[in-house]
């Protein structure tokens, strides 16, 4: 895999290894206002399985994740990762969080999206990116449309949140550089 620094307009991708774990980006793991959308929201977390997670990711050959940072401040407020890569149809999913409340609704999950598809399109050579959003998760909606995905699917009732059963959004954007 490549590995990288990313720089955009507001914000940076940088690849997380475990010096990124930090109390505040474990708190972001157990606070339900910020992983209610998250597989990641089923089990408690600390420093050492923050850790664990992002080496086995690192480790990882179909897979990566990197740091959201502010370039303002260098302040790290979310991660974004690429995977499960699956090479053989060239397809990744895209997932996002931004941990920093206070950088909610500043644009930068968009941005960070943005970025992420441009990369797995040029220096990963991916054909499609995907993503998938719980249906009242209206934020998330927003950001893969502003950032050029369009919904493709729809599972009926697929997914389980606080509200009860949710459909499950699937979301997808196409290499324009690939045809048929």
């Amino acid at each position: 895999m490549l590995f990288k620094i990313i720089n955009g307009k507001d914000i940076y991708l940088q690849p997380l290894d475990d010096s990124c774990c930090s109390e505040k980006y474990v708190d972001w793991m157990n606070n339900i206002d910020i992983n209610k959308y998250l597989e990641a929201r089923w089990v408690s977390h600390n420093c050492e399985s923050v850790k664990a997670f992002i080496k086995e990711i690192e480790n990882s050959d179909h897979s990566i994740i990197f740091g959201i940072f502010r370039k303002i401040d260098s302040v790290h407020i979310g991660n974004i990762k690429i995977g499960p890569i699956n090479k053989n149809h060239s397809f990744a999913d895209i997932g996002y969080i931004i941990g920093e409340q206070s950088a909610w609704g500043c644009g930068f999950s968009t941005e960070a999206v943005k970025i992420v598809v441009n990369y797995a399109f040029k220096d990963l050579g991916l054909n499609k990116c995907t993503a998938g959003v719980y249906a009242s998760n209206n934020a998330s909606s927003r950001v893969l449309e502003k950032a050029g995905f369009v919904e493709e699917g729809r599972f009926k009732r697929h997914l389980k949140s606080g509200n009860g059963w949710e459909d499950h959004i699937a979301y997808g954007i196409l290499n324009p550089n690939i045809k048929k």
